[in-house]
C-alpha cells in the first residue's frame, strides 16, 4: 500500500481521491508524530464492511466457505462451457 504525507495528501487531494476511486488502491496517509488513516474507494468500503458483516457469524461463514468449496469443484472451463452449450 502506497504511503504519503498528510501535507501531500492535502495538497493534492482531488487527485488522491480520483486515482483511489478509479484504481481502487487504497493510500496510507500519515501525520508526523500522529496517527495515520487509510482513504479508499468507497464502494471497496461498503464492500469491506459487507463481508465483515457476512464472516461475523460463525455459521453464516462456514456456509459461505462450503458455498465457495461447491463452486470450486464444480468449476468448468470456458472450453468446455462452450462444448457444453454447442450440443
Amino acid at each position: 500500500m502506497e504511503t504519503i504525507s498528510y501535507t501531500d495528501a492535502r495538497n493534492h487531494l482531488k487527485e488522491l481521491i480520483d486515482r483511489v476511486g478509479t484504481d481502487h488502491t487504497p493510500v496510507r496517509i500519515e501525520r508526523r508524530g500522529g496517527s495515520a488513516a487509510v482513504l479508499m474507494a468507497e464502494e471497496d468500503y461498503t464492500g469491506l464492511q459487507e463481508t465483515l458483516y457476512l464472516l461475523g457469524n460463525p455459521a453464516n461463514a462456514e456456509r459461505l466457505r462450503q458455498a465457495r468449496a461447491r463452486g470450486e469443484e464444480e468449476a468448468v472451463s470456458l472450453g468446455d462451457a462452450r462444448d457444453r452449450l454447442s450440443r
